[in-house]
This record gives structure tokens, sequence and C-alpha cells, in this order.
């Protein structure tokens, strides 16, 4: 798989279709095989836009390829794909369930085949003094 993805940084004001044109991104990037994380800061603004084009993912089939959330969602969300990451890094310090660091390790990236594209929402509140510092 030898896919390669320039990052890309674009504005558009308020009202030239922002929500449609991430949701149209996030799809054609699905379509590739590739995992889309779709950051917003806000809650209401991420469900309000994923419910919206709910149907266009489940019409090409892509709905578990796509996910929005907000910020700390998705973290928390990448962050315990393999179980509670506390509940990981507790076992490995303590040596229980047989499994070492380096065996989770080799496991999570045997497994972790696909592209991950992660498109946000709103990038000026990401590099907000408040957030991204």
């Amino acid at each position: 798989n030898n896919k390669t993805f320039l990052s890309n940084l674009v504005e558009l004001k308020t009202g030239e279709g922002k929500s449609g044109v991430l949701a149209a991104c996030t799809t054609i990037l699905a379509l590739l095989d590739v995992e889309v994380y779709v950051a917003c800061y806000s809650k209401h603004l991420s469900d309000r836009d994923y419910h919206a084009f709910e149907f266009m993912f489940e019409a090409f089939g892509i709905q578990d390829m796509v996910q929005y959330g907000t910020f700390a969602t998705i973290c928390e969300n990448i962050l315990n794909s393999e179980g509670s990451a506390r509940g990981l890094v507790t076992k490995v310090l303590l040596g229980e369930g047989g499994q070492t660091g380096d065996a989770i390790a080799k496991r999570v990236r045997k497994d972790a085949v696909r592209a991950v594209a992660l498109v946000i929402d709103e990038v000026d509140m990401f590099f907000n003094k408040s957030f991204y510092g």
C-alpha cells in the first residue's frame, strides 16, 4: 500500500459549505481505504455534521471507516483502540497477562495496516493557545 497524501490546509469562510466539503473529502478518503477521523472542538457541531451526512456514508458503505468527534473523544478512542490504555499500562508494569510492552507494540504495529487521515474542522480552534499551545 503505497498511498501518499500531502498535508493540506484549506480555508472556507462561513456559509461556503465547509460541512459538505469535509464530508465529501472524508468519503473520498474512506473509499480509498483510509480510516478518517473528523475532529472538531464542539460535540454539537460534530454530531450535527455526522448526522447530516450519515446517509452518504451508509450509501457508500464506509460508515465504519469514518469517525466524527471532538479532539478529546477522537484521541481517547485512538488511545483505547486496543483496550483501556490505563489497563494495558498497568498490566505491562505489573507483568500481568503475560504481555510485555514489546509484545503489545508488535501486535499494534502488525494490525495497523490501514492508512489514517485526520480532518480538522475549525482548525483555528485547534491552533488556539488554550488547546495546542
